[in-house]
């Protein structure tokens, strides 16, 4: 089996507010382009909140409203209600942020979330409490990397299911001839994060006469041919490429990552360009016509 490994650096980020030894995407420190959930439990039921973002705490960060964070959504991802709403049972209210592509650099400084929560008038007085978490956007570091780490390049066909001779279904030769296959195998790595992850990629070749399939059980086919991978949990999934043997051919395949995403955070990629890796097979001697005289 030839192996065609492809590097893949993912810096994939998780929601949490605890520190890590490596950069990712937090909910306090997000990616550019991340979406995070903040939410705060055990709050007065029945009373009145809002979520608003602001550059700065003084004054409960009235004056310093932003908008150009991100976008807000609930918690669950639906359409944001009009601020104020009341504190449902259980006490616990969220909402989701997705994070501007510029949001480092917007707001360099860092922003401040804003959880308002005001309770019953009673005698003209309306009691209110406020919590805020400072956050520090980041530079996207979500990165995808490919190269060809094979041994050999070009490498050899494998002889994979090979049918030597030419007529053992039919004494008077027919052509039972099978040349076999040859099954490359590429390796997408993610390191730097422990959540599920997804990518897609296209897979070509530069023969259009020659056939393959992703994976080992479709039927092979001549063509370029797109891929995905969803929701992997592992750091590591193989993508096989099954090539049907053709004597006298030196295919070149090319492997092509398309988009990289992390499931929770939705973090891409945000340049694939250049990101391919090549791989050739050599060329399988050719043996010609029997004659017996």
């Amino acid at each position: 089996m030839k192996r065609l490994i492809l590097l893949t650096m993912f810096c994939i980020g998780f929601v949490g507010i605890s520190l890590n030894s490596y950069a990712q995407s937090t909910a306090v420190k997000p990616y550019n382009g991340a979406k995070h959930k903040y939410k705060f439990q055990n709050v007065q039921v029945g009373a009145q909140y809002e979520f608003y973002v602001s550059s700065s705490f003084v004054n409960n960060g009235a004056d310093s409203k932003v908008s150009t964070y991100g976008t807000m959504k609930n918690g669950d991802g639906s359409a944001l209600p009009t601020f104020p709403v009341s504190v449902p049972a259980g006490g616990e209210v969220s909402v989701q942020i997705e994070w501007a592509a510029d949001a480092n650099t917007t707001h360099s400084a860092g922003v401040y979330l804003f959880l308002h929560v005001t309770g019953a008038n009673v005698n003209g007085c309306s009691p209110e409490n406020f919590k805020a978490v400072f956050i520090q956007p980041q530079a996207n570091d979500f990165n995808l990397a490919i190269a060809d780490a094979a041994v050999k390049d070009p490498d050899c066909a494998d002889l994979t299911n090979l049918q030597p001779v030419i007529n053992k279904g039919d004494i008077l030769v027919n052509d039972d001839y099978d040349p076999g296959y040859t099954i490359l195998s590429f390796d997408v790595t993610r390191t730097k994060s422990s959540n599920a992850w997804s990518a897609t990629y296209k897979v070509s070749c530069n023969d259009s006469d020659v056939k393959f399939a992703i994976g080992t059980t479709d039927t092979p086919a001549t063509g370029e041919k797109n891929g995905s991978i969803s929701g992997e949990t592992a750091n590591t999934h193989t993508i096989q490429i099954k090539v049907p043997n053709v004597p006298g051919k030196n295919p070149t395949f090319t492997v092509t990552l398309l988009t990289g995403t992390d499931d929770k955070t939705g973090v891409t990629d945000l340049d694939l360009s250049g990101e391919v890796a090549d791989h050739t097979i050599n060329v399988m001697p050719t043996i010609g016509n029997f004659v017996g005289e």
